[in-house]
């Protein structure tokens, strides 16, 4: 990712908008789960890392510890529910940071409440 793109301060990430265009927030642990799937494509492997790694437009947030306790927590509260640990960790970071619009393959983000799914 190039310079600039992700700006922490006091152990808080703030996202700006570049250019003014529409950005997307991630984590590594979206990036892990969605390489794996592609794995087996070198191809798709290769844009999966370019689009997570050096795209402007997406900014990773760091998880911090308790972002880590929280989604845990969240996972015995919703022990009823399938939700994997990757997108308890989603739900918790987009709550920190405010955000409400999810792009999600699965209806996960619709089920736990409070997101709206696009695209």
């Amino acid at each position: 990712m190039r310079a600039g793109h992700r700006v922490k301060t006091g152990g808080r990430t703030r996202h700006r908008n570049v250019l003014g265009t529409a950005h997307f927030v991630s984590t590594a642990f979206v990036f892990a789960e969605t390489h794996a799937t592609f794995a087996r494509s070198r191809a798709v492997r290769e844009r999966i890392i370019a689009d997570f790694w050096e795209n402007p437009l997406l900014h990773l947030v760091e998880v911090t510890d308790a972002d880590h306790r929280k989604a845990i927590a969240l996972l015995r509260k919703h022990g009823d529910m399938s939700y994997p640990f990757c997108d308890a960790i989603s739900f918790v970071v987009m709550q920190r940071l405010g955000v409400r619009r999810v792009a999600a393959f699965d209806d996960h983000f619709c089920k736990f409440g409070g997101f709206e799914r696009v695209g």
